[in-house]
């Protein structure tokens, strides 16, 4: 895939959105080849707003360092006050405003005037871009699988690139990131702009393909516009999210502001799914209950109640002796809630009738009942009889029938635990 596969016009009849998405997708690549050539990029800033990328296209046209180009980088920045609405008056930036702050796409936007702009757009950054003024693409562009992809963000640490189509790409190799830190990139609102990437992020396993416009414009609150998966169909919402000023992310719900876990609660119908959960691991627990029954038929009748005893190792605490399962598991629950830069592992070992599958699947079920809505849950998954070949596959295998959940959302609420719980 070359520059001029990344910024051609889409397919007339995808419709107004997918031209406004593309618009933004436009500038964005011609401000990073305007960044390419210049070795110290002044004043470029990632991630930026529609409104960035034009501001900054301005100020940069001179490094090009020819009249045509620089006139073909000016019209691609003017081309978002385009009025594409007759009545009332409305320009590219105006619809795209509107529609990133929830509401719709204007009835009376002109399709043809819009395609035209993006295909003028495309022109003129493929003849930049052809001119010669762009040495070597990387690190602002990357090759990935066969598609050039064009940066997002960039934390010190690790890189987001985005292609033309499908999902945004994570780096973090020494080279890439090395070059990146020798360009000197500014950032913006870091706390917001950061929190705005994570929840396009999370957004990943729970919202329809290709349906989140995030719009971040400090001050203001993070605006997403999203359609909510559902088996009924794609549920149109709009959010609104910000960080206090103890750097608490915050979800502006309808009934006031709440944690952010409060919203991906809400974005996965929290109380339906642990009673899905719950309801699946109750057929767990029956299947343990028997094949524990015709393994050992006369170990409860020797052994009317012996509480299993554990041990735990951990770098934080040290090791402790005695512990019940449950006692454990509460340990283990409530260690969720302090930070930790690696992942934590904890190995259950016992000889085979010990307890260990019910133990796991009773803790599973403790937190499933918990009456806190919030409390962070255990999901059990057991390779048991099952032909998964990977873990990605065993947890797609083990939450589908929620019809909630699948490996994309797992991964953002854990994410959630780590984050903000």
């Amino acid at each position: 895939m070359t520059i001029a596969d990344l910024v051609a016009a889409p397919d007339q009849d995808q419709g107004p959105f997918r031209m406004l998405v593309h618009v933004e997708y436009q500038l964005r690549a011609l401000d990073l080849l305007c960044a390419a050539a210049d070795q110290k990029p002044a004043k470029f800033s990632t991630p930026g707003s529609l409104e960035k990328w034009a501001d900054y296209r301005r100020l940069q046209s001179e490094k090009l360092g020819c009249s045509r180009c620089r006139d073909d980088a000016l019209a691609v920045a003017t081309s978002i006050n385009t009025l594409v609405v007759a009545e009332p008056e409305m320009s590219v930036k105006q619809v795209r405003n509107q529609v990133c702050h929830g509401g719709p796409v204007p009835e009376a936007v002109n399709p043809e005037v819009l395609h035209e702009l993006v295909a003028q757009n495309a022109e003129r950054i493929v003849r930049i871009y052809g001119h010669g003024h762009v040495a070597d693409l990387t690190p602002l562009f990357r090759t990935t699988d066969g598609q050039l992809a064009a940066l997002h963000s960039f934390s010190g640490t690790a890189a987001t690139y985005w292609p033309r189509r499908g999902e945004a790409i994570d780096v973090t190799d020494r080279s890439t990131v090395d070059a990146l830190r020798r360009l000197d990139l500014q950032h913006g609102d870091r706390p917001l702009d950061e929190f705005a990437q994570d929840i396009e992020r999370d957004l990943k396993g729970f919202a329809e393909r290709d349906s989140v416009c995030t719009l971040v414009s400090p001050p203001d609150p993070i605006v997403v516009s999203w359609d909510r998966r559902s088996s009924d169909g794609p549920v149109s919402r709009v959010d609104r999210f910000e960080v206090n000023a103890d750097h608490a992310r915050v979800w502006l719900s309808a009934s006031g502001p709440q944690p952010y876990k409060a919203f991906l609660a809400d974005a996965c119908n929290w109380s339906l799914l642990k009673k899905r959960l719950l309801e699946e691991l109750a057929g767990h627990l029956a299947a343990e209950k028997r094949i524990s029954e015709e393994l050992f038929p006369n170990l409860q009748q020797r052994v009317p109640h012996v509480p299993t005893l554990v041990e735990i190792d951990d770098e934080y605490q040290g090791t402790r002796h005695g512990l019940t399962i449950t006692q454990a598991g509460s340990e283990v629950t409530h260690g969720i809630n302090a930070y930790r830069g690696s992942t934590n592992l904890i190995t259950l070992t016992g000889e085979a009738g010990s307890g260990k599958t019910h133990s796991l699947l009773q803790f599973a079920r403790e937190s499933l009942a918990a009456d806190n809505r919030l409390e962070p849950v255990a999901i059990y998954i057991s390779s048991s009889r099952s032909s998964a070949t990977s873990l990605k596959q065993l947890i797609n295998d083990r939450v589908a029938g929620t019809r909630i959940l699948d490996r994309e959302s797992v991964l953002a609420l854990c994410r959630a635990v780590w984050r903000y719980w």
